[in-house]
Formats: structure tokens, sequence, C-alpha cells
């Protein structure tokens, strides 16, 4: 047995591999405890209120991963739910930790060191209760901007690897708070596209030019269908891609090829 970190205090919890974790204190603003454990997962309320979106992606997850376990399939090619678990963890830990659960071209990673090492059940605890005080993640701002989507989207790599997956109904204030992000990331990652691109908020009827061209490309459809898009899950993202001439086949192979 090794002391499992929760706010202010440790439990046991039984070991799975060799390597051996210490207690570390800290405070997370993501551990509500109730009689020494963590909260269980959490409903989408229809208002934002205190609650932020990274946190209630963050449960969700984690009460997904509870449920199907380490072997499910992902999104993320030749990653099951064990390697997406490890990714999220290392990822907590911080900037070095960020940098390490990138995987690399020749696939020998930290990750796969740490499915063979850590437990998956020790893994999604320690994912459940959030980045620890050290982390540049714990912080409010860094959790908003760094972990919404990233929560979204990899929630939704392990609800879309399901054969019998259906899109998520979210309240208003969700798709907003996706949208309100999205535009940045989206033109970080559409950088280099041969055609110019707007986002059309299908929803609103919002639009948000994130490369400015000519004839630009447009995809339409809700805030997350689109961040799923442009973070590369295209193969399930429920997006429409409308072009001046009607050909979108020179933008889409610019994607596939990068």
């Amino acid at each position: 047995m090794v002391q499992e970190a929760t706010p202010g205090h440790c439990r046991e919890r039984p070991v799975v591999g060799p390597r051996q974790v210490r207690c570390q204190r800290f405070e997370s603003t993501y551990a509500d405890v109730v009689d020494g454990s963590p909260a269980p997962g959490l409903d989408y309320p229809q208002e934002s209120g205190e609650t932020t979106l990274a946190r209630l992606e963050r449960e969700r997850l984690c009460d997904l991963l509870d449920s199907v376990g380490p072997a499910a399939p992902t999104l993320d090619e030749g990653w099951t739910t064990h390697h997406l678990a490890a990714h999220l963890v290392l990822r907590d830990s911080g900037v070095r930790g960020m940098l390490q659960a990138v995987r690399p071209s020749n696939g020998d990673s930290k990750v796969d060191q740490m499915v063979a090492t850590e437990g998956f059940d020790s893994l999604v605890a320690t994912l459940r209760l959030g980045p620890p005080r050290r982390s540049p993640f714990a912080l409010p701002y860094a959790d908003r901007l760094l972990n919404r989507l990233e929560f979204l989207v990899h929630h939704e790599d392990v609800r879309r690897a399901a054969a019998d997956w259906q899109p998520r109904t979210l309240p208003r204030w969700v798709h907003d708070q996706v949208w309100g992000q999205l535009g940045w990331f989206a033109r970080t990652s559409l950088r280099g596209s041969p055609a110019g691109v707007v986002l059309h908020r299908t929803d609103t009827g919002d639009r948000s030019f994130v490369v400015k061209k000519i004839d630009p490309v447009e995809l339409a459809g809700d805030p997350v269908e689109l961040t799923l898009y442009v973070f590369g899950r295209r193969a399930v993202a429920k997006v429409e891609v409308r072009t001046p001439t009607g050909d979108s086949a020179h933008f889409t192979q610019w994607l596939t090829s990068r």
C-alpha cells in the first residue's frame, strides 16, 4: 500500500506495478472532498455559476474512465484509455510533464513507461484530484485557458471511440465558453491553410474569421463539433465544409497532409 494524496491528508490505496508514489500534500481547486473521498461526477448545470467547464469535463472524463476500464479504445490512434489517463496525469504535473506527454515520432514515450509501471485506477484517481499545487495548471487562469478544450476533446476521444456514441446535449453556456476560446486555437492550428477559413456557429449564426484570405472555406457546426474538427477529430466531428466553388478537396488534403 502507498499513500494517496488528497487535500490536507493522505489515504491508502493499493499499488499496481512496481512504482512507489510518495504522498504529497497539496491543495487543489478540483477536489471537493466529502467524508475523505472525491465528489462524484458532476451533472451539467443550466447556468455556469462557480463551476468551471474544465472541472466538469475532468470529472465526467474520470467517471467515464472508471466505467470503461483501462483497455477501452480512444480516438488517439494506438492509445487505450490507460494511455490517455497517463498522458493527462503527466501533463498535469507541470511544464516538463506537458512536454513529455507529447507522443514522440519514435513511439518510445514517457506515457508508455507510465502505462507499464502505474495502475490505471491509481492514474484515474490522481487525475480526478487535479494538478498539484506546484503545477502551473493549478492556477485558475491557466485552468480556463489550457484545460477547458483539452479535457473536452479528450472526453470525446473516449466517448466517440465507442460504436454507439451520440452527441451530448449541452447547455448554452458550455457552447458559449467553448466558442469564446476556439478562435485562438483555430488560428494557431490552421495557420498556413491554402484557403481562408471561417468558423460558422450554426446554433447562433455567429462567424469567426480565423484565416483571412479570399474565398474562404466555411466550417459549419456547433462549437463542440467545430472544436473536435480543429483538433483533428474530423472523422467524428459533425461539421459541414462549405466552399464558394463547392470543392473542398484542396483544403481537406492540406489538413490530411500535415
